[in-house]
């Protein structure tokens, strides 16, 4: 595994962007949760996307393609959830399961 520094601070600095975006958009009851889950939710499909390199080029292919459909899969739900205030636990029950099932995939994916 190979992780490229330019590319990561570029995953930082655009996870940071969305998360602001997030603040400054969002209802006041739910701005701080939005932001911070939409910056650790980007800052996790981000990273792996245009950061980190594998050995085998076609791992970090399907590593690349799980990322990007899994962070436009939790950038639509953050949208859903600023535009509706949704309940908090929802938000939390919704975004918390997605991560964790990419992280899982991109487990199962690195270890073939």
């Amino acid at each position: 595994m190979k992780v490229n520094i330019f590319t990561t601070v570029m995953s930082v600095l655009i996870s940071a962007l969305i998360a602001y975006a997030f603040y400054a958009f969002s209802a006041e009851e739910v701005r701080v949760l939005l932001c911070v889950g939409s910056a650790v939710c980007t800052l996790c499909t981000l990273i792996p996307t245009m950061g980190i390199q594998l050995a085998d080029s076609r791992t970090t292919v399907n590593m690349r393609i799980l990322s990007v459909v899994s962070f436009l899969a939790l950038l639509l739900s953050h949208v859903l959830c600023a535009v509706s205030v949704a309940s908090i636990n929802a938000y939390v029950l919704v975004n918390g399961g997605l991560l964790l099932l990419f992280v899982l995939l991109l487990y199962l994916i690195s270890k073939t």
